[in-house]
């Protein structure tokens, strides 16, 4: 014999209807139902105003909530959000704290619901499969200027129909980004320009990592190429990662897809607009010396609890080897003990170059 099956909206009819007739007493009913005695009055008064429509669920949502973000701000976060479509939702706090003056914003997770209500973010779909990442031949950083990660961004088309291939370079330790610059192309010659100008500023890193493209590798012995047989003429450890292993680069990869989105969509009209872009101040992922002012003081990161890491323009650390401080002439220091045996070898390369 099959069980007979009984809703609960039958089931509550029965309550209501015997309890209309008055041969039971209200404690006894509310006990063969199983509910308690509130819940049966709540009930009856409903199933009285309201008829059978009364005895359906109800939303247990509450009418009002003290603590709810106040209509004006999240209007201001989603204006801020629409300005910056890859700020999340740790940057757009900071941003009401430090731009709009709020004391008290609301929580991250109380700004990513806004987002996504609103369908301006979405969950991140996990994609299928996880690379192992191989750190085993690779230096762990312990201080700044210890480990410099440097590449170029995959290259794209400007307005005019020139190529434009981003040099970025970034220091490990810190993440602190050094340089991103606008170059036509990756030959050798403009990438040693650049490190030219960027070791004069900063000083000479211990070892620099880089993947197995050009310039920074070949097909010669220890796959060394020109530039990178340059840097191991400073004193310089060239670390080159696995092939066709970008995740053991992944810090660096994962700037280029902020600089992506951030400054080359669409690409400048021309060269020079497009590295304008790369310094202009009012974008978090740009990589170049306004915007390394103005983003560490936006984004929540760890690296700008790092004394120094973000406090001026250059990294505040004594070069190793050269002695003198990072972002300032060497006669500026030239009472350091090593100021002469590896700058004086630097300088007289950039002499003949």
């Amino acid at each position: 014999m099959a069980w007979n099956q009984v809703t609960l909206m039958e089931q509550k009819h029965r309550f209501v209807s015997l309890a209309a007739t008055g041969r039971f007493t209200f404690t006894e009913l509310c006990a063969d139902f199983h509910v308690s005695r509130k819940t049966g009055h709540k009930w009856v008064v409903r199933y009285r105003k309201e008829g059978a429509a009364g005895l359906r669920e109800r939303s247990r949502r509450p009418h009002g909530c003290a603590h709810q973000t106040a209509a004006r701000i999240e209007q201001l976060i989603l204006r801020e959000r629409r300005k910056h479509r890859t700020w999340g939702p740790k940057k757009l706090r900071r941003l009401l704290r430090r731009d709009h003056r709020i004391r008290q914003p609301p929580a991250c997770s109380t700004i990513a619901g806004i987002l996504r209500r609103s369908g301006l973010s979405q969950r991140p779909r996990r994609k299928p499969g996880l690379y192992e990442v191989s750190r085993h031949a690779l230096t762990v950083p312990t201080h700044p200027n210890h480990v410099w990660t440097v590449d170029f961004k995959g290259w794209f088309t400007l307005g005019n129909g020139q190529r434009c291939d981003p040099l970025t370079v970034c220091d490990l330790f810190s993440r602190y980004y050094l340089a991103c610059r606008a170059r036509p192309n990756q030959q050798f010659a403009g990438t040693l320009r650049a490190f030219h100008k960027l070791m004069r500023r900063h000083g000479l890193p211990e070892i620099i990592r880089v993947d197995n493209g050009t310039p920074f590798a070949s097909l010669a012995l220890g796959r060394l190429s020109q530039l990178s047989a340059w840097w191991i003429n400073q004193g310089i450890i060239v670390e080159f990662i696995q092939p066709a292993s970008p995740q053991q680069n992944g810090s660096h990869e994962r700037g280029h897809r902020d600089l992506k989105a951030e400054a080359t969509q669409p690409p400048s009209p021309t060269m020079a607009a497009q590295q304008r872009r790369f310094d202009r101040g009012n974008t978090c992922a740009t990589m170049s010396d306004r915007m390394r002012r103005w983003g560490c003081s936006v984004r929540p990161k760890s690296t700008a609890a790092v004394p120094g890491a973000c406090a001026t323009t250059t990294l505040p650390c004594v070069t190793r080897r050269t002695g003198w401080c990072a972002g300032f002439p060497p006669a500026a220091t030239s009472g350091m003990t090593g100021t002469t045996t590896t700058w004086a070898k630097f300088s007289r390369t950039v002499a003949s170059d």
